[in-house]
């Protein structure tokens, strides 16, 4: 008998002893993926005009980072919820969840719930590729481990809800929230924080722009949850699943009389400021420049005026340039590079010519006016004095 509890002994501690070598194991690994650099997410930068009116967004991935504090709490709890019930539990794997989930899925007969936790789903996303393949899991339990030790429950969440992808080209809630209900994601109600915690799932199946009844169904088995996990109460789940998708979609917004201004925007970046094109498109930087938005306009549309630009030969078009300058600080009000301009095109400003007669208001017509005995429409006889 002394001799077989031995045996039991032996095999617990050698069990012990494994376990602990491979939880050591997966901690190195996850400490060698984790590169802190890639959870910096790109983020949508912003040219304003100096009284803050927005010309232009710049960017890879149309994002805008926003602290956990402006999300509300039942948005939250929506995501939450919908992909990892356990979430404030596990230590970013939640094996029970998963058994939970699997059963819960062969008895509804479709897939309710994912197998991965928030954690692990930041941890693909951020740090590995979608490749198929058995030790991709691996590497992403290690990660999802390593990231609970060295971050709190609230960054995780924080960073998963800045990172997920919701269709139509559309990254983080607030960016969603804004193109979806044309508000920032801290005036959103249960109802819409649910639609949201739809969508991660299949960006473009549920899509309440092009599947408008899977979007609600999807939406109203959010609600479920969040009724079944104590989230919200019967009576309140009632009312929400009766309300409409509630979409109030962004405007789109396209200004081709600014692309000139934006591509000198681009380019001074770049010469300044040392800041490449992508790290304009990815930084999240808000730019502040002079520019005089009606005179942009106006300008513009003036360009686009066949009666201003009459060449000799009738079959080609002239072509032209314009700057507008503050006199007082050197700022650029406006600026066209051409009748027919295109982003990253040809632009007729820079064009490197011989000044000719743009010289002569400023040495000869100036000069005669500023003397008084002259007038704008003063006759002068072609001849030698």
């Amino acid at each position: 008998m002394a001799k077989k509890l031995f045996y039991v002994a032996y095999f617990i501690l050698g069990a012990a002893i494994v376990g602990m070598l491979f939880y050591l194991i997966i901690l190195l690994i996850g400490n060698h993926v984790i590169d802190k650099e890639k959870l910096v997410m790109s983020t949508t930068t912003k040219i304003v005009d100096e009284n803050g009116h927005e010309i232009s967004k710049l960017y890879l991935e149309n994002r805008e980072t926003v602290p956990i504090n402006k999300i509300p709490k039942n948005v939250q709890n929506a995501f939450v919820a919908t992909e990892d019930s356990r979430f404030y539990e596990h230590s970013g794997i939640d094996f029970r969840g998963t058994m939970r989930a699997v059963v819960a899925d062969i008895f509804s007969g479709q897939k309710e719930q994912g197998g991965s936790t928030i954690t692990q789903q930041l941890a693909r996303n951020a740090f590995l590729t979608n490749e198929k393949a058995w030790y991709r899991k691996i590497k992403e339990a290690a990660i999802a481990i390593s990231m609970e030790r060295k971050y709190s429950k609230k960054q995780i969440l924080d960073m998963y809800l800045n990172q997920i992808y919701f269709g139509h080209g559309v990254y983080g809630v607030e960016a969603a929230s804004k193109f979806f209900f044309n508000k920032d994601v801290s005036q959103l109600s249960a109802d819409e924080g649910a639609l949201l915690a739809a969508l991660p799932k299949g960006p473009n199946e549920y899509s309440p722009i092009l599947h408008p009844d899977r979007a609600l169904n999807r939406r109203n088995l959010v609600i479920g949850l969040m009724e079944k996990q104590g989230y919200i109460d019967a009576e309140q789940a009632v009312r929400l699943k009766g309300m409409t998708l509630g979409l109030n979609l962004e405007k789109s917004k396209s200004h081709p009389e600014y692309d000139t201004y934006v591509d000198m925007v681009l380019d001074e970046a770049q010469k300044e400021y040392h800041l490449s094109n992508d790290e304009v498109l990815r930084g999240g930087y808000k730019i502040v420049v002079p520019m005089n938005m009606a005179a942009q306009k106006a300008s513009y549309q003036q360009f686009k005026e066949n009666q201003y630009f009459r060449g000799s030969n009738p079959k080609v078009s002239p072509q032209g340039a314009f700057v507008l300058m503050d006199s007082q600080t050197g700022g650029v009000l406006a600026v066209q590079g051409g009748r027919s301009y295109v982003k990253k095109g040809y632009n007729h400003v820079l064009e490197q010519r011989q000044p000719g007669s743009t010289f002569k208001p400023l040495a000869v017509y100036g000069p005669a006016l500023d003397s008084g005995r002259y007038q704008p429409y003063s006759l002068l006889q072609d001849k030698k004095k």
